[in-house]
């Protein structure tokens, strides 16, 4: 009777043991348990520093009314962005620009749009 207690601590410590040795949770994915893939190690890659967005932002402007150089913009505005609507007629040397345009910039460009979708 005495070495019921004894054999049932044994065998909870060796559980536990077996327990201490799987990281994660089960399903999680870590690739340490059997039948999990290696985790990905791999950084995705980034893009060549030269490739801007899509301008028409996947269509959602169309009508291009005007190409504007204006590369210091990527500093302020970053590599892609979507201004939206815009009444100016003037921008950083550039005079006599359509009221009313949808501006969209792609480094080192801005674009103007005529009409918000097709």
């Amino acid at each position: 009777m005495r070495r019921l207690p004894l054999l049932v601590l044994a065998g909870l410590l060796a559980c536990g043991a077996a327990f201490a040795q799987q990281p994660g949770s089960p399903g999680e994915g870590s690739g340490l348990g059997p039948g999990q893939p290696p985790p990905n190690t791999r950084k995705a890659a980034d893009p060549p520093p030269t490739a801007g967005c899509d301008p028409s932002f996947g269509g959602k402007y169309s009508g291009l009314l005007r190409q504007l150089a204006v590369p210091e913009d990527e500093r302020r505005y970053g590599r892609c962005h979507d201004y939206g609507p815009w009444n100016g007629t003037e921008y950083k040397n550039h005079a006599n620009l359509p009221p009313r345009a949808f501006w969209t910039y792609s480094a080192p460009n801005w674009y103007l749009w005529e009409r918000r979708g097709q």
